[in-house]
């Protein structure tokens, strides 16, 4: 059987297609993959161990491969996963979310998910129509994807930070006026923070 490449391999790793490859395979495959600090797609645990959905579902995989099929994990800030992807001997394939500029570096594989974006300011000050975000300061990740409902960034300032705690807690302070981002991360760390009750999310 051929070997599988390891840069196909990224995303057909996530359905029953690499199960069957594995079953003939005659050599152990070893892949590298790299993660982002995504809580609950990736991150490190208590233990300092890399854990999470994505890591999950590969360990599965190579149980299920009864030894053929060995993952190594790292985990890394998103600007070096982008460096490394296509060095010899570096990244074999990572999960992040697809942009046209990244395709010169990278090949998309498969669509796993969308991603459910919000926008939410406070209840003390809110911003209920995106009609209102005019002018307004808005958040989102250095590298990661703003909410596609907003669009142009003419019409509002948006504010670029590494971690979505961040945002939150400059929104608590007033210092934004509101935050984007995938729903279930927010909510996330909204409760970790114990700001739920403060927030609320702009009708899309």
């Amino acid at each position: 059987m051929a070997k599988l490449n390891g840069k196909v391999l990224g995303l057909i790793g996530l359905s029953f297609t690499l199960l069957l490859f594995s079953i003939n395979a005659t050599a152990i495959e070893r892949f590298t993959v790299a993660f982002m600090d995504n809580p609950p797609w990736s991150y490190i645990d208590r233990h300092g161990k890399i854990d999470g959905i994505y890591p999950k579902l590969l360990r599965h995989v190579a149980r299920q491969s009864k030894g053929a099929i060995h993952f190594s994990f790292r985990l890394m800030p998103l600007a070096r996963v982008i460096y490394d992807i296509d060095k010899p001997n570096g990244i074999d394939f990572t999960f992040m979310t697809y942009k046209r500029e990244r395709s010169t570096k990278m090949l998309p594989v498969i669509s796993l998910f969308l991603t459910p974006f919000v926008i939410v300011s406070t209840k003390s000050a809110p911003i209920s129509t995106l009609q209102q975000l005019k002018d307004k300061r808005v958040t989102s990740l250095i590298g990661g994807t703003s909410c596609p409902c907003i669009g142009s960034e003419s019409f509002y300032q948006r504010i670029k930070l590494e971690r979505h705690v961040q945002a939150l807690k400059m929104l608590k302070l007033g210092r934004v006026d509101a935050v984007s981002g995938p729903g279930f991360r927010l909510n996330k760390v909204a409760k970790s923070l114990g700001i739920t009750s403060i927030l609320a999310r702009i009708s899309l």
